[in-house]
């Protein structure tokens, strides 16, 4: 299975509130979606002190001046590879759900130090 078909296929468990036609379309037009072989994502830049509802919305657009979060909404396939692609290389902090539990702002070089190490083999 490719990772957007994986992607896809979390919309049938019941873990997001809109199909993920409606989710991709919104990306599209307000965050970043990235699709390769490898590596599905839909995020967007946000504000890390933002309440969890704002980051979750993909429908809320944060002022360029405080976007300092990269919100995951969706990532599937190599998770590891997935922090080589930063289109926002400066934002210091990323947040995500998981089973619609809240992760985050956690510190971005954090993030990608054990990535890489993962990714690495270690």
């Amino acid at each position: 299975m490719t990772p957007y078909e994986q992607a896809k296929s979390l919309y049938d468990v019941g873990y997001r509130h809109r199909g993920f036609e409606e989710d991709f379309g919104v990306h599209l037009a307000h965050g970043y979606v990235l699709v390769t072989p490898e590596v599905f994502i839909m995020a967007r830049p946000v504000w890390h002190k933002a309440a969890r509802e704002a980051i979750c919305n993909p429908y809320y657009v944060f002022p360029e001046a405080v976007r300092d979060c990269w919100h995951i909404y969706c990532m599937a396939g190599d998770v590891s590879k997935c922090w080589d692609y930063d289109p926002l290389p400066d934002l210091p902090f990323v947040s995500w759900e998981r089973r619609n539990e809240f992760i985050g702002p956690l510190r971005m070089d954090q993030i990608k130090r054990i990535a890489k190490g993962t990714h690495e083999g270690h």
